[in-house]
């Protein structure tokens, strides 16, 4: 009975072993995934930027001419990108209290 059991442990061992390699393999492929997509997000940001001083720029000389549509755009740019701001850091901290509220 007692290599029945030495032969059991065995086999669970070499199981949890290949669990755990494919494990890592996992959790590195998300790693090189995760760098990808945060600079591709970096690049995003960046376009978004230089649209946004694009639009406050071209306001800033429509304010000279007189061009009314570009001067509102221009004005209604840093507001709606603080309220965006402050929308996410609201939502993200109301996930990360429930998050906490679940793990107690």
């Amino acid at each position: 009975m007692h290599t029945l059991d030495v032969r059991v442990d065995t086999r669970i061992k070499a199981q949890n072993l290949l669990i755990t390699e494919r494990m890592g393999k996992s959790i590195q492929l998300q790693i090189r995934l995760q760098g990808l997509v945060e600079g591709l997000s970096v690049i995003a940001a960046a376009y978004f930027l230089i649209g946004l001083v694009a639009f406050i720029v071209k306001g800033s000389y429509a304010w000279m001419s007189g061009s009314l549509a570009e001067v509102v755009i221009a004005a209604v740019t840093l507001p709606t990108v603080f309220l965006i701001y402050l929308f996410v850091h609201r939502t993200k901290g109301s996930l990360l209290s429930e998050d906490k509220d679940d793990s107690h």
